[in-house]
């Protein structure tokens, strides 16, 4: 009796996982994600710092014209004032909705994407000292970027895009509720995408 059971939960996991393969066989397109960050706060006397952003990028097409995009990236952002540098590495995770122009024989697409990113801090430091512990330990952004997807042929295609970044919410655990200190990010990001 036991080993009938197994086989047939076996049975329906293997037949699950090719009808669930089926339905996104050709739709879901996954690739690493580089790009380089322009960032800062929304302080008046706050100037731009620059850093990296490296991860892993997931599409899923919904049709022709539009895909859902999830990223995990690591992202080293902050800002500079007079006395201080601060540096922020968040792990950032922005799901976009992305619209499409033009067909898959083109060689060139152009698209744009408007989603949300929640940021999870990894580091704060202040002049190279640790301050973690007065800053929150996860942001909300919102992020909105145009971009091209260059077909290299039907299964791989180079993703470039730039995006901004505007913190939702604050970042400091203390900062003052009339204008709290949010992130500024200008994102220029490349990914190589190969459709399953």
């Amino acid at each position: 009796m036991k080993k009938s059971i197994k086989a047939i939960l076996i049975l329906l996991v293997l037949l699950s996982h090719g009808y669930l393969y089926g339905q996104i066989k050709g739709r879901l397109a996954i690739g690493p994600k580089a790009g380089y960050n322009f960032s800062k706060v929304n302080l008046d006397n706050a100037t731009t710092v620059e850093g990296l952003a490296l991860g892993l990028t997931a599409e899923y097409w919904l049709n022709s014209y539009s895909a859902l995009s999830l990223d995990v990236l690591h992202s080293q952002e902050g800002y500079e004032v007079s006395t201080a540098t601060v540096d922020f590495s968040y792990l950032q995770l922005p799901i976009l909705y992305n619209t499409v122009f033009g067909s898959v024989n083109d060689l060139f697409q152009p698209k744009l994407g408007l989603g949300f990113s929640p940021g999870l801090l990894l580091k704060a430091e202040i002049n190279g000292v640790d301050f973690k512990a007065q800053h929150k330990s996860a942001v909300l952004n919102l992020v909105g970027g145009l971009g091209s997807i260059v077909n290299l042929n039907k299964r791989f295609w180079l993703n470039t895009e730039i995006r901004g970044i505007a913190g939702i919410t604050g970042n400091e655990l203390n900062g003052t509720s009339s204008d709290p200190v949010k992130n500024r990010t200008l994102q220029v990001i490349l990914s190589m995408v190969y459709v399953l």
